[in-house]
């Protein structure tokens, strides 16, 4: 190994990116390492601009004094170094610094650095395959002013407020194995205190060196590397002074059972530390992969057992050197542990780098809390994050002897790396697949990882070493929900184990809207990773538009398994680009609204809705270098082809995009016509190219009613013969990374004046969808938009805990499918639906008010109303008397027998008003739907007999089923609902002395039909009945009125509470409420 150039950070300030002439490119690595450090958080700034345009200080994006080169294969070392000398006509030296894996480390010295220019310059010779900067990883603080006393992460009791049992089982995963000392995780990271009490007698030694000789006994290029190396200095002393490093190594591998301090997810263990990251939380990718590359040459050369890094970092853009060191190390066996990152998006839809790398020894890992929910900060990714772990509030080892609690995914990428550790102790014989596979398809499945990870699961240490195969699994790329275009290929691939990798199988993939099936491989030519690892691959085109179920069936030993997932294909669109349109330039700089657009900077969102390649927008940003965004946007100066991934922001109008300065003129925005014919024009107006002096303006028009975009050029013209008329710039459409229509890039294509029209072919209509409320369903319009003449077909979809009711708009009538005929226009359709769901609700006696909650959680009253007499002893009643599918409240007077029933939510004289039973004998107001017609009537229950008196309309008159269930006497309370949802309520009884409950299926006497306890008994906590989760059937729940606490259960059996939370104020003795408030 070649000795590698001293590295530095240079901390440039913002205000000084002028002087040195150094642009940042796209996806720069300002890398978010994935953590929360709370004792670091002063020192360290937590924001950093990608493109700073002032304030604090900080690194630059990449090395101004080096770049990474890879050259072609079969070049020898004196040609390469020939190349560099001769240069190529690029007006700086360049030398040959160190070479890792097969990256070469070119050193830059010139007059007047301009790294990206030179890179692509570099990039563009014969000897080359590619060449990027050297960019700057980093750390970005998440706040944490917790410090938590208990490793709630590997055994949660409930001791930090969490959910018992949200952990990953460890103690449990204890009692069969505690670790091997001959395993070696490599924590790439800010270092490790070795010398830490809790740590030391668990890092790896090099058994090749001699201490303090001050000589590289065993060669390997690093002298006295005891417990690993300091890629930023080339030196052997990995001491961690930043804290990340130490705190990540404690979570994998602190000495258990020690009697002092923390414990490791595994007892027994190595670690490695591998420093690339300063004291500032800052590092360069060469570092990076030379932190790698001393991993796997330790491993291939040196027979160090080392099986897994640990990579608490990551963000910003792609890099291919650090993909092809990873694939290095996969190719050696060693599985990649990463962070998914800290920035709540998703990753399938904006990488995160290294941990969203499709190499086949890549995890990433995803943050939980202790209450078995997705950490606020975590990213996701339905195909790109793999698994969740703890993550939040982590207690762990920190340099100097102490300990601290840090959040992040950082936190949750040791505990997956731990988990290895021990398994692959436990299982030697186990390759890098089938720990991999163990440990993705043993996690718990919860709702909050469903989803959002491959796995739906967060890591559950026990279930991996103690799997059991049982029945195969079969696990698609592709998730319910799924959307890809018509004519796009796009890989399929299916995960077939039973615990470890199944090989060997028949795998295909069948398609209902009438594509030709496809088989599935897994030999490891592309696009298969890898051969004989479980995953079956293959490349789908779809070629019919609509909604699709793609079933996947693998046959093993004869028996076939089957997972069908159901998505949408988009039907193919392109614009017809008319560049000879008619040039009609509609000046909006002295009416139009100027945007708040400094240098790199971005504006929005302005509110305009517009469909782009069918898909509908409600708004879009505006960037000063010439660009709109629908969704993600992003400043980047530095213009790139089309198709393309642009860090994330992939959906974007370009009518011109170049490195523009919004000077002496500015960015303008205006809205003509009214909806849906509404036209939105877009201008930058003498705005300058960035160092230049000579303006120009052009402008985008997007027109509402028929989705055209026309772009306007009336002076492009800056007197920079190398940048006029688009020679530097981007012009186009994107709709996504691998979708686009150019029309040119780095091309001097425009003139002055002229007019470019992009219109989809022939005349389409667009159908607008909506759902009332929001949230109770779907609406799916196929085709959509919609060729002239043709017809379309809208499908309304509830929801669970709603039901449809009616259309509005252009489709009409009660049935959830309507047909739309002929259109020869634009077309507008709402379905409305109807809750299924009870909720909560207080009655204050005191002043006569309800308070109406929609939500199974705690917070304000959505509805607050009078209704009746204050402190009269009137009983409420709630129920749908007029059966239009809402909830509202009456009143019972015990001392006159009569009801008073109200069809609103809302102050006013009783609707209906009727006298029923006997008064003033205590006998208990009773409502529900006795005979299923959908309405709710009334009744009563007289509780010294025991008898039910139930009455079919809301009049007087005599009771219409009369029957006795339960004892008499004995102060039980009466319950109705319908508990075996056949529509028809019936009643129950609640021993509040037992806390159990008794229900009866019929109108008639005889025993319970079910009975059950559930809740603590003797407490005074009042029965509430009610159809919590929208199924259908009314199940039972309790209320503390001492805590004003509510507990709901989805079940007819004793158990916990599905649902728990507090609602309205305690010890006031207000009554509680339930029904469907929600129209």
């Amino acid at each position: 190994m070649e000795t590698s150039a001293l590295k530095m950070v240079l901390r440039v300030a913002s205000n000084e990116r002028r002087a040195c002439s150094c642009r940042l490119p796209p996806g720069a690595w300002m890398f978010i390492l994935a953590f929360a450090l709370c004792m670091l958080s002063k020192a360290i700034s937590a924001a950093i601009d990608i493109h700073p345009s002032g304030g604090a200080a900080g690194p630059p994006a990449f090395a101004e004094d080096r770049v990474l080169v890879k050259f072609k294969p079969g070049l020898s070392a004196a040609q390469v170094t020939d190349a560099l000398a001769r240069a190529h006509k690029i007006p700086a030296v360049l030398t040959r610094k160190a070479r890792f894996f097969d990256t070469t480390v070119v050193g830059v010295s010139a007059a007047k650095t301009d790294i990206p220019i030179i890179v692509k310059a570099i990039a563009a010779w014969p000897e080359v395959e590619y060449a990027e900067p050297d960019y700057v990883v980093h750390a970005a603080v998440l706040p944490n002013d917790t410090m938590f006393s208990s490793l709630w992460g590997l055994r949660n009791t409930g001791q930090t407020g969490g959910t018992p049992g949200a952990d990953i089982n460890a103690t449990e995963a204890w009692d069969t194995f505690t670790g091997d000392a001959t395993v070696v995780v490599g924590v790439i990271d800010t270092g490790i205190d070795y010398n830490h009490p809790d740590l030391a007698a668990n890092m790896w030694v090099n058994p090749g060196e001699i201490p303090g000789n001050g000589i590289d006994d065993d060669g390997n290029g690093y002298i006295d590397d005891i417990h690993g190396i300091n890629a930023i200095t080339g030196s052997g002393n990995p001491m961690d002074d930043q804290s990340h490093g130490t705190h990540c190594a404690g979570t994998i591998g602190a000495v258990g059972n020690n009697s002092r301090g923390v414990v490791g997810v595994a007892w027994n263990v190595k670690l490695m530390a591998l420093k690339f990251l300063d004291a500032g939380g800052y590092g360069y990718t060469s570092d990076a992969v030379e932190a790698l590359e001393y991993a796997t040459r330790m491993k291939t050369d040196y027979n160090v057992n080392i099986k897994i890094t640990s990579n608490s970092w990551g963000g910003g853009g792609y890099s291919q050197s650090l993909a092809d060191a990873i694939t290095a190390s996969d190719a050696a066996g060693i599985l990649f542990v990463a962070a998914a990152g800290n920035s709540s998006v998703d990753t399938d839809t904006y990488p995160h780098y290294p941990s969203s790398f499709q190499i086949p020894n890549v995890i990433s890992v995803a943050s939980s809390d202790h209450m078995d929910a997705l950490s606020w900060f975590s990213n996701y990714g339905a195909t790109s994050v793999h698994l969740a772990a703890p993550g939040s509030d982590i207690y762990s080892t920190v340099p100097g002897n102490s300990y601290a609690s840090y959040s992040g995914t950082s936190m949750a990428t040791p505990h997956v790396a731990g988990a290895a550790a021990l398994l692959w102790g436990y299982e030697p014989g186990f390759s890098l697949a089938d720990v991999k596979s163990t440990l993705l398809n043993t996690v718990d499945t919860g709702a909050a990882f469903i989803g959002r990870t491959v796995t739906g699961g967060r890591l559950n240490l026990k279930s991996a070493l103690n799997c059991d195969p049982g029945t195969p699994m079969v696990k698609p790329s592709l998730t319910d929900g799924f959307t890809s275009y018509q004519g796009q290929e796009k890989m399929l691939s299916v995960a077939f184990s039973a615990c470890t990798p199944l090989t060997g199988a028949q795998a295909t993939a069948a398609f209902s809207n009438g594509d030709a099936g496809l088989t599935l491989l897994d030999d490891g030519l592309a696009p298969d990773l890898r051969a004989n690892d479980g995953i079956y691959t293959t490349i789908w085109t779809p070629q019919a538009a609509g909604f699709v179920d793609v079933s996947f069936t693998l046959i093993e030993a004869g028996t076939p398994y089957v997972e069908v997932v159901s998505g949408e294909i988009i039907e193919a669109m392109t614009y017809f680009i008319d560049d000879e349109a008619v040039f009609d330039w509609q000046d909006i700089s002295t009416t139009g609204t100027e945007l708040s657009l400094t240098d790199d900077s971005v504006a929005g969102p302005i509110t305009f809705d517009f469909n782009y390649y069918g898909l509908d927008y409600t708004g879009l940003y505006v960037s000063s270098n010439g660009v709109l965004y629908f969704g993600t946007p992003s400043a980047n100066f530095i213009n790139q082809t089309i198709p393309g991934d642009n860090d994330g922001a992939n959906t974007f109008i370009a009518p011109l995009w170049d490195d523009l300065y919004p000077s002496p003129g500015g960015v303008y925005y205006q809205v003509f016509g009214t909806n849906p014919n509404r036209q939105l024009v877009v201008q930058w107006h003498n705005i300058t190219l960035y160092g230049g002096s000579i303006t120009g303006s052009f402008q985008v028009i997007l027109d509402e009613s028929d989705g055209s975009i026309l772009f306007q050029y009336l002076d492009t013209d800056f007197a920079d013969t190398s940048r006029n008329h688009g020679a530097d710039a981007t012009i186009g459409l994107q709709r996504a990374a691998d979708y686009g229509q150019l029309f040119s890039y780095d091309q001097a294509s425009l003139t002055n004046p002229q007019s470019i029209l992009w219109r989809l072919g022939g005349n389409r209509h667009r159908i607008t969808t909506s759902v009332s409320p929001a949230g109770a369903g779907t609406v799916t319009c196929t085709p959509n938009p919609v060729n002239d003449g043709s017809d379309s077909t809208c499908t309304a979809t509830a929801s669970t805990g709603h039901t449809f009711s009616r259309w509005a708009g252009d489709c009409s009538g009660t049935q959830p499918s309507c047909r739309l005929q002929s259109m020869t226009s634009r077309k507008s359709v709402t379905a409305n639906f109807t809750s299924n769901i009870d909720y909560v609700g207080l009655y204050a006696p005191g002043s006569g008010r309800f308070y109406l909650r929609n939500a199974h959680r705690g917070g304000p009253a959505n509805v607050t109303f009078g209704f009746g007499p204050a402190g009269r002893g009137w009983l409420p009643l709630t129920g749908d008397w007029n059966g239009d599918g809402q909830t509202t409240i009456g009143f019972y007077n015990p001392l006159t027998g009569i009801f008073y029933l109200r069809n609103a939510h809302g102050g006013g004289p009783a609707d209906v008003t009727f006298a029923f039973g006997s008064a003033g004998r205590g006998w208990q107001a009773l409502t529900g739907d006795w005979d299923g017609d959908g309405r709710t009537t009334v009744g009563l229950y007289n509780p010294s007999t025991g008898t039910f008196y139930l009455r079919n309309a809301n009049t007087a008159g005599p009771a219409n089923v009369t029957f006795r269930f339960g004892p008499a006497g004995r102060r039980w309370l009466p319950l109705t609902g319908d508990w075996d949802a056949d529509g028809r309520t019936t009643v129950g009884l609640y021993n509040p002395l037992t806390g159990t409950f008794y229900l009866r299926n019929a109108h008639a006497g005889g025993a319970a039909d079910v009975t059950f306890a559930f809740g603590p008994a003797g407490r005074g906590w009042l029965p509430l009945t009610g159809d919590w989760n929208g199924n259908g059937r009314t199940t039972t729940g309790l209320y503390n009125p001492w805590s004003s606490t509510f507990y709901l259960r989805n079940a007819h059996r004793g158990g916990s509470a599905d649902v728990t939370f507090a609602f309205g104020p305690t010890g006031r003795g207000w009554t509680p409420l339930t029904g469907d408030w929600v129209r």
